[in-house]
């Protein structure tokens, strides 16, 4: 059976052997290459009760890739609109997958396999992405078939998922519908999680590093304006639509609830004398041990920074439970709906309001400091640098002994290139707290990007001391070699970085320097295959392409080097190497 991808096609079901829709004469082979076996969604929005722009097929890859032989089973989303948010989140999806590539437990999707298509036979612009099928059953569907999961079965597969959500996280991505429908068990006991349709990225990388393993502060949000919600499920920040990393866990949480008792979260009672994100569950879940049943409602707090704040944080609890957490009473910004709608439309002013009439205790000046703290990091996650600047600079007033708030501030400087500003802070943290790596790499990069390489190197020499596990001062390093034109340094120090990370993107930039090495060796067939590792890694990352272009040029990465975006002055000299060979060859 084949089905047409034409959305207006009359009749899109055809009978198997033919590669020309009977009704509408839209090919069936998409691209050459995909074709689409059976909707997975109806296509009667009719009959949808939330109808949707985009349509879900199980279909064949029937030329295959470099990985994937011929036939190969694939999920293919079509959105057939022009809403560009919607385009937005298709896109989004797409990329992150490809971030992902390299990692077992997450669809995968190939470059070529997000693209817009047109046929004479309609209108319309289709966005496709054809992702990776997992094999096996979802976890709603085993709850139907299975009632509940036992207390042993739901420690293994939160520990799988924060594994998962690891790496998803270190990836400077959150996934925002973790829910049983997304979750798949594989036959041999496996899970992965599938349907990124909603996930958001954090573009900058320190911002990453606030809401990743390297936690500095409980305090972060990322306002975001697609307010992302499954009911039971989602957090009261994300439902409106401030999402952040540990929206994750409470999710999870919530998953977790959902697998122990085999009731949706929502048909579960609320607690009367608290707010209305806690359900009583406990009692439906008796076999569930108490060390654990506290972890799942640690996760599920409705107060975002007193989640976990890592997944590491997780692990090591479910390793070794900690003592049981009771509920903090008394006055959180956090915890009602009206206050947490004033985060987002200025969240000083409610708070201040509601300070002054109920009868609750005026904070200290550290709570106030810590609550600008706050202000500023969500301003930063919404982009608002005027105001997150305004936020830390009064962090800073109050309590001057912040290393978080003249970390971050240091940051804001050097994005908006107030270079004086972001030395002046950099160092005032690194005085407070010297042997924070993290502040040390991020001055080393300020030096680095003014090109002052030897007060760089020195600062990423120490980094790396007090943080020998850190790729990044490793690899920030073997740069700096192989500026020098150094490629025995740079290729031991970029060899050690890649021991140390499991980051898609971080090993792209490890791969471009393992390339680079060998181009400096001059053996151009090693440096072919560590680029073109690199740029399977993250083909967005313009480095391999402009490096490999200058002693093997294709037409594909010498676009990619010119049209990609880069701040490095070693990728603008290749770069401009390339537009003048390109420029020279028109003369002639």
């Amino acid at each position: 059976m084949s089905y047409c991808i034409n959305p207006n096609c009359t009749q899109r079901e055809n009978p198997p052997g033919i590669d020309i829709c009977q009704t509408c004469g839209t090919s069936l082979l998409i691209k050459g290459q995909f074709r689409l076996l059976r909707p997975l969604r109806s296509l009667d929005q009719s009959k949808q009760i939330f109808p949707s722009d985009t349509e879900v097929f199980e279909c064949i890859d029937e030329k295959g890739n470099r990985v994937d032989p011929p036939n190969t089973p694939k999920i293919f989303k079509i959105l057939n609109t022009c809403n560009p948010k919607l385009e937005q989140l298709a896109k989004r999806e797409a990329r992150a997958l490809m971030k992902l590539y390299a990692y077992p437990n997450t669809p995968k999707v190939y470059l070529d396999d997000y693209f817009e298509y047109k046929d004479e036979h309609f209108y319309d612009t289709l966005i496709c992405t054809a992702i990776e099928k997992i094999e096996g059953v979802d976890l709603k569907v085993w709850l139907a078939e299975n009632g509940r999961a036992t207390s042993e079965q739901l420690k293994d597969w939160l520990g799988q998922l924060c594994e998962i959500l690891a790496v998803v996280h270190e990836n400077d991505l959150f996934h925002r519908d973790i829910k049983p429908s997304n979750i798949m068990i594989r036959p041999d006991g496996r899970l992965a999680l599938i349907d990124f349709g909603t996930v958001c990225n954090i573009t900058n990388d320190y911002l990453a590093k606030l809401i990743g393993p390297e936690n500095k502060s409980p305090f972060q949000g990322d306002t975001d304006v697609t307010m992302v919600k499954t009911f039971g499920y989602s957090p009261l920040e994300q439902i409106y639509g401030k999402a952040l990393p540990q929206s994750d866990f409470f999710a999870l949480g919530r998953t977790m609830i959902h697998l122990a008792t085999g009731t949706h979260p929502n048909r579960l009672p609320k607690e009367e004398d608290d707010d209305e994100d806690r359900v009583i569950w406990r009692d439906q879940a008796k076999d569930i041990d108490p060390d654990f049943a506290d972890l799942i409602d640690h996760l599920c707090d409705p107060v975002p920074t007193s989640r976990p704040k890592s997944t590491a944080e997780i692990l090591a609890d479910l390793a070794h439970p900690p003592r049981k957490l009771t509920k903090k009473k008394g006055f959180n910004p956090f915890k009602s709906r009206w206050i947490f709608w004033g985060v987002g439309l200025g969240m000083g002013v409610v708070v201040s309001i509601i300070w002054g009439v109920l009868d609750v205790p005026q904070p200290t000046e550290w709570l106030s400091s810590e609550y600008h703290l706050t202000q500023g990091l969500s301003e930063v996650g919404g982009q608002n640098f005027v105001k997150a600047r305004s936020s830390l600079t009064e962090a800073i007033r109050l309590n001057p002994n912040s290393h978080e708030a003249h970390y971050y501030l240091g940051y804001i400087c050097a994005e908006t290139l107030d270079d004086d500003c972001a030395f002046k802070h950099y160092q005032q943290a690194m005085k407070l707290k010297p042997q924070d790596w993290e502040t040390q790499f991020a001055l080393a990069s300020l030096y680095d990007k003014l090109e002052q390489y030897d007060k760089a190197k020195s600062l990423l020499e120490s980094a790396h001391k007090n943080e020998p596990k850190a790729p990044e001062p490793l690899n920030n390093l073997a740069r700096l070699a192989l500026l020098d034109a150094d490629a025995d340094v740079g290729l031991r120090h970029a060899q050690q970085a890649l021991k140390l990370t499991q980051s898609p993107i971080m090993k792209a930039i490890i791969y471009k320097n393992l390339g680079w090495a060998a181009y400096l060796q001059q053996n151009e067939e090693l440096a072919t295959q560590y680029l073109k590792q690199s740029i399977q890694s993250d083909p967005e990352l313009p480095d391999p392409h402009c490096l490999l272009s200058q002693f093997a040029p294709n037409p594909v990465s010498q676009e990619a080097c010119i049209s990609l975006p880069s701040k490095q002055p070693e990728v603008r000299q290749w770069r401009q190497s390339i537009i003048e060979n390109i420029e020279q060859k028109i003369k002639e």
